[in-house]
């Protein structure tokens, strides 16, 4: 078969699967279409969004949605939305089209559970914020370990270390002393699993379990036995909140993104170094290249397992420091 037909295969088949995930998408959309207008759309009254709060140096007027109307307006942009991927014969914009679909749910429940009555819009953006960073932690984690091959089932029992190390060594030493010894302690667990998967050839899966059943049959016996007794041990302080000037003091946003405290700066700053490092770096094709085709960088001179040890623990670290949370 000459490099033309191959080429021209692997287009259908990339066409083929194209289409197969708009059809899926499209399914999802209409399903939440109808959910919308059979749920959501029932509200009465208007709801009330506050976007300032009493001590903002700057005030916004209330954002005031009819609720009836928006969630049926969202039930129908749902409804083309899904209508359009059906029909879609290159099965281009499905992730665009998903992701304007799951915004709409999103602003429709809200609007659903507000109608009649207000709700700190700006107060709800900064909590999700702050609740945000263990799972964004445990996903930035899992990332970090999937681009080099390894399926790190054990992000569970990392963070649940890291929240244990933090809050004991946090209480005897001080919080930042407390930080590190959690991103301290995700990093030597990461380094067992790599050591586990990497070197000993343990199935991915079951090293994963092993740190998660470990670690929570650990911790459990320690809170019930130790702390219970000693709860002084379990007094950590709090990291409190650090606004950045003139930024925080931004409607909405300064609240949001700029009066927060360490872990969420931290994990907004992880998250963008990731990102870069993984797609912007020669260090970070590498850990890809390890992760598509390890036979492939091996022959190039890439030091595979080096790698993923330190991408492992790294991930490891990265969940400490979300589990300290």
């Amino acid at each position: 078969m000459t490099s033309d037909a191959l080429a021209a295969t692997g287009d259908r088949k990339l066409d083929t699967a194209a289409l197969r995930h708009s059809r899926v998408a499209a399914v999802i959309l209409i399903i939440l279409a109808v959910i919308t207008a059979l749920i959501f759309a029932q509200a009465d009254g208007d709801a009330v969004f506050r976007l300032s709060r009493p001590n903002d140096p700057w005030a916004l007027p209330d954002l005031v949605v009819p609720a009836g109307p928006f969630t049926w307006i969202a039930a129908a942009v749902l409804a083309f939305l899904g209508v359009r991927q059906w029909l879609s014969k290159t099965g281009k914009g499905t992730a665009l089209s998903l992701a304007i679909g799951f915004a709409l749910v999103i602003a429709a429940f809200l609007v659903w559970a507000t109608a009649g009555k207000a709700f700190s819009l700006t107060g709800m953006l900064q909590a999700t914020m702050v609740r945000a960073v263990p799972i964004a932690m445990g996903g930035l984690a899992g990332v970090l370990c999937e681009r080099v091959a390894v399926v790190n089932i054990g992000i569970e029992g990392i963070l649940l270390a890291g929240a244990f190390t933090g809050a004991l060594v946090g209480s005897l030493a001080g919080g930042w002393i407390g930080l590190v010894a959690a991103i301290l302690v995700g990093g030597l667990f990461g380094f067992f699993l790599a050591a586990m998967v990497v070197t000993y050839r343990v199935d991915q899966i079951i090293a994963g379990v092993v740190i998660n059943l470990f670690v929570l049959g650990l911790t459990s016996y320690v809170s019930s036995q130790v702390f219970s007794e000693f709860r002084f041990l379990n007094n950590a302080p709090v990291f409190r909140s650090i606004d950045i000037p003139l930024l925080s003091d931004i409607p909405v946003i300064g609240p949001v993104l700029f009066q927060q405290n360490i872990f969420v700066y931290g994990a907004l700053i992880m998250v963008a170094v990731a990102t870069y490092y993984l797609f912007h770096t020669k260090h970070g094709l590498q850990a890809r290249a390890v992760g598509e085709h390890p036979q492939a960088a091996d022959t190039l001179g890439i030091n595979v397992y080096t790698v993923r040890y330190v991408h492992v623990t790294i991930g490891g670290m990265v969940a400490g420091f979300g589990g300290a949370f």
